[in-house]
């Protein structure tokens, strides 16, 4: 954790309640940074917020990781803690990593909150809404890889048939 962050999570101590953001575009370019301008503008509330550039296909995040522990820090040390999204699938795109994540957060009783879904997950339906979304966000990576590698045949075969004429 960088230095800025230490200091931010030590003063996080001080609080009774601590809201904790977590940011998240696919792309390390610059092509989603007005997406990831939405989404800290939206978590611009929580007290402390983690951001990366990684694809929610990669359960390797080291930002989330250190959102979890901070969180699980705080609420075992007697704090009410909230994890806050903008949206469902910058947590994650894959269905067993997004049940194994509410789980935890449940376990060390962290509530979180998808703000675009309007979804907190202190209750079982909201628990059972967000894996319901998780699958949807799954089967919206599995169209996306499809129509990739949809494209790019296409753009083989196209050169193919362009080389020959």
């Amino acid at each position: 954790m960088g230095r800025l962050k230490k200091q931010q999570a030590n003063n996080l101590e001080k609080l009774d309640k601590v809201k904790i953001g977590y940011a998240r575009v696919s792309s390390l370019d610059d092509r989603q940074k007005l997406g990831f301008e939405v989404q800290k503008e939206a978590l611009k509330s929580c007290n402390i917020i983690f951001s990366e550039k990684q694809s929610g296909d990669n359960d390797n995040r080291p930002e989330l990781a250190k959102a979890i522990v901070l969180a699980k820090q705080l609420s075992l040390s007697g704090k009410s803690v909230t994890l806050q999204i903008y949206k469902l699938d910058r947590l994650t795109r894959k269905m067993l990593t997004l049940a194994n994540i509410i789980d935890e957060l449940n376990q060390h009783n962290i509530k979180l909150i998808s703000l675009q879904e309007n979804i907190e997950t202190d209750s079982l339906t909201g628990r059972l809404l967000c894996l319901v979304l998780g699958y949807v966000a799954e089967i919206e990576l599995d169209n996306i890889r499809t129509r990739t590698k949809d494209g790019l045949r296409k753009i083989v075969r196209n050169l193919a048939i362009s080389v020959f004429y």
